[in-house]
């Protein structure tokens, strides 16, 4: 038996745990009933199952560890960047600038423009190499945040293994309240691992779902979700749980308590009032 998933009958009705896919020509989109099982067994979803997004794990890194990684990076690197210059320009009787005006600088006259204002053959080379990757990591190109990443490595002696270190620890991560579950196998494009966007919530009517791709090919519906596969229990409570913790509802002071009964008990008066 599998540890993550299963395969159920089709004759199954949707439950929570159930992984659904819906094709698409900008891209198949993967989703995950969280629906309670009560819920939908008493007609108490009102017509409507809740789903969180999936996507798949190198799609995740690219376009949201990487960018994190980038910020970290850039307020790193940089510092001595930004001591460079402004000791240069201090020589020179000019203003001194902060990180945000060093970075649209660099980004708007270009590296080597920046260099020859700036530096002479007797400055460090490691300066040249950090001006050249806070300009790859700042200019609008069309190279994705792994891309660069790769790219400004050596340029910032990082070290690729300290990278895939950091990256493994990111997904593996078990402290705090995470906003992502990584399930490291599902069906179809999932099989080199997923990440289920834990705040990325949408709902799907009952007609638009299906629990395979067959009902839904036969009723001329093949862009509605259908069921591919479903989480085990354990790995189905604990997505749940995970999500339950991080919209977990924070208390509220008791002047604010008191101010939201004095609103609500004026708006629902007014409502009523106007209405007769």
């Amino acid at each position: 038996m599998d540890v993550i998933y299963t395969t159920v009958s089709d004759d199954l009705p949707i439950r929570q745990g159930d992984i659904i896919k819906k094709k698409s020509k900008a891209g198949d989109v993967y989703g995950l009933i969280i629906t309670a099982d009560c819920d939908i067994a008493k007609s108490k979803h009102k017509n409507h199952y809740t789903w969180i997004e999936i996507i798949p794990t190198q799609v995740y890194m690219d376009t949201r560890w990487a960018l994190e990684e980038i910020e970290r990076i850039k307020i790193k690197q940089i510092r001595p960047v930004l001591e460079f210059v402004n000791k240069k320009l201090k020589a020179r009787a000019l203003s001194q600038i902060a990180e945000a005006k060093l970075l649209d600088w660099i980004v708007e006259v270009g590296v080597e423009r920046f260099i020859s204002k700036l530096m002479s053959e007797e400055d460090s080379a490691d300066i040249r190499n950090k001006i050249r990757g806070l300009f790859i990591i700042s200019a609008n190109t069309e190279i994705s945040a792994l891309e660069k990443i790769q790219t400004i490595a050596p340029l910032f002696n990082l070290s690729t293994e300290k990278l895939i270190e950091d990256a493994r620890k990111h997904l593996t991560k078990d402290d705090g309240f995470p906003d992502f579950f990584f399930l490291p196998r599902l069906p179809d494009e999932l099989t080199g691992g997923c990440v289920a966007l834990l705040r990325h919530i949408y709902s799907v009517q009952d007609e638009n779902i299906y629990t395979c791709e067959a009902n839904a090919r036969i009723e001329d519906r093949p862009s509605s979700f259908f069921r591919v596969c479903r989480l085990v229990d354990r790995v189905k409570y604990s997505v749940v749980q995970k999500t339950t913790f991080l919209f977990s509802r924070i208390g509220m002071t008791s002047e604010f308590e008191s101010l939201t009964a004095l609103s609500a008990d004026f708006s629902t008066s007014q409502i009523f009032k106007e209405a007769i």
